[in-house]
C-alpha cells in the first residue's frame, strides 16, 4: 500500500479544549477516506490541519512521506473544497476554475485547456460565462470540484461540500463524486456528520467522538461491527442493554440483563465472567410478529406500545415483561398496531458487545 497522507499523534487545543487528541491515521494513495462524527467532534479541524488552514500543536502531517506540517497551504499539493464552495461572485464560471491555475502563473494555452477539462468533467460546457448568482446550488459545487481539481491535486480535501443540497440532488451528487473520484484515482478526505453519506460513498470511515478516532474500518464494518457504545449509537443502533457475562454455554455467551432477562451472543468481546458491557441491538434485525415465523435465540414476549410509520419502514416500540423495551423496524405492511401482543426475537450473532467510549 502507497500511503498518501499520514498524520502522526496529531494534537491540537483551542483555549482548553482539546480538538483533536493524538490522532494516528495512514490514508492510502486512491482511498476515499471519511471522517465522520457530531459537530464539534473535531473532524473539520483535522482536515485543515492536512491542508495546512491550522498548525497542531504537536504531531506531524506527511504528504507522500514528505513532512508538511510547517508548510502554508499553497505550497501542498492538496486542494480543498469548502462547505459553502467559496465562489468567487464577480468571476465567471470560466475565470473561477482557472483561478488557482493563473495564480501558478500557468499559461494562457494550459489555463484553457485545464478549464475545458473541467467543464467536461462536471458536464458543464456552455457555461463558462456565466456568473455564481445564476447557478443552481448543485451547479455551484461542481464549479468548486472543477476549480479544485484544476490545478492536478495530489489529494483533495472535502469539508461537507453537500449540507446546503437538498436530500434529491445531495443523493444524485453522491453516486457522482464516488464515481469521478475512482475515475480521477485521487486521494480524497471527506469531512460529514451525515451516516449514509459516509456509508455510501467511503471506502474506510473513521469515525470521530472528542477529538478521537473511536473507530476507522470499512463502511460495512463500522456499520456491522462497531466497537464503541458512541460508535453504534452514532451508526443507528436503537436498542442498548447493560448485561453481565455469567459464561458460555454450547458455544454461544450467556448475558444477564436487568429483570432477570438472559441474552445470547456469539461474542464475548473483551469482557471476562463476571463483568458487565453494553449490549447493542439494531433495529431492522429484531424480529416482531403476533407469531414469529420461526422460533429465535433470543425470543421474549411483549406488547407494542408505539408505532411510527414512515412510508416504506415501520418502526414499533416493544415493551418486553421483563422491563426492556425494544424497537424493531421492518418494512411497512399489515401487522401488529399499538395495544398489541406480539413476540419479538432476534438471533445471537446480531448482538454487539461494546466497550466503552
Amino acid at each position: 500500500m502507497t500511503t498518501s497522507v499520514e498524520l502522526v499523534r496529531i494534537s491540537k487545543k483551542y483555549q482548553d479544549q482539546l480538538i483533536a487528541d493524538s490522532i494516528n491515521i495512514e490514508v492510502a494513495k486512491g482511498e476515499f477516506l471519511t471522517l465522520l462524527g457530531p459537530s464539534g467532534c473535531g473532524k473539520t479541524t483535522t482536515l485543515r490541519i492536512i491542508g495546512g488552514f491550522e498548525v497542531p500543536d504537536s504531531g506531524t502531517v506527511l504528504i507522500n512521506g514528505e513532512d508538511v506540517t510547517a508548510l502554508p497551504p499553497y505550497r501542498r499539493r492538496v486542494n480543498t473544497v469548502f462547505q459553502h464552495y467559496a465562489l468567487f461572485p464577480h468571476l465567471t464560471v470560466f475565470e473561477n476554475i482557472a483561478y488557482g491555475l493563473r495564480r501558478k502563473g500557468a499559461s494562457t494555452d494550459l489555463v484553457k485547456e485545464r478549464v475545458a477539462r473541467g467543464l467536461e468533467r462536471i458536464q458543464m460546457r456552455g457555461s463558462e460565462k456565466k456568473l455564481p448568482a445564476q447557478l443552481s446550488g448543485g451547479q455551484k459545487q461542481r464549479v468548486a470540484m472543477a476549480r479544485a481539481l484544476a490545478c492536478d491535486p495530489e489529494v483533495l480535501l472535502l469539508d461537507e461540500p453537500m449540507s446546503a443540497l437538498d436530500v434529491k440532488l445531495r443523493k444524485e451528487m453522491q453516486v457522482e463524486l464516488k464515481h469521478l473520484q475512482k475515475d480521477l484515482g485521487l486521494t480524497f478526505i471527506f469531512v460529514t456528520h451525515d451516516q449514509e453519506e459516509a456509508l455510501v460513498m467511503s471506502d474506510r470511515i473513521a469515525v470521530m467522538n472528542r477529538g478521537r478516532l473511536e473507530h476507522v474500518g470499512s463502511a460495512e464494518e463500522v456499520y456491522e461491527r462497531p466497537r464503541t457504545e458512541f460508535v453504534a449509537d452514532f451508526l443507528g443502533v436503537k436498542n442498548f442493554l447493560r448485561a453481565t457475562l455469567e459464561g458460555a454455554e454450547k458455544g454461544r455467551f450467556r448475558w444477564m440483563a436487568a429483570g432477570g432477562q438472559a441474552i445470547l451472543s456469539d461474542t464475548g468481546g473483551t469482557a471476562k465472567v463476571g463483568e458487565s458491557r453494553m449490549l447493542g441491538v439494531r433495529p431492522e434485525k429484531i424480529d416482531c410478529a403476533e407469531q414469529l415465523a420461526k422460533p429465535a435465540v433470543n425470543q421474549f414476549s411483549g406488547r407494542v406500545e408505539d408505532l411510527l410509520y414512515t412510508g416504506s419502514t415501520t418502526s414499533r416500540h416493544v415493551a418486553v415483561a421483563s422491563g426492556m423495551r425494544l424497537e424493531t423496524l421492518a418494512p411497512s405492511r399489515p401487522g401488529a398496531g399499538v395495544g398489541s401482543e406480539v413476540q419479538v426475537g432476534f438471533d445471537s450473532k446480531n448482538v454487539l458487545v461494546l466497550d466503552e467510549s
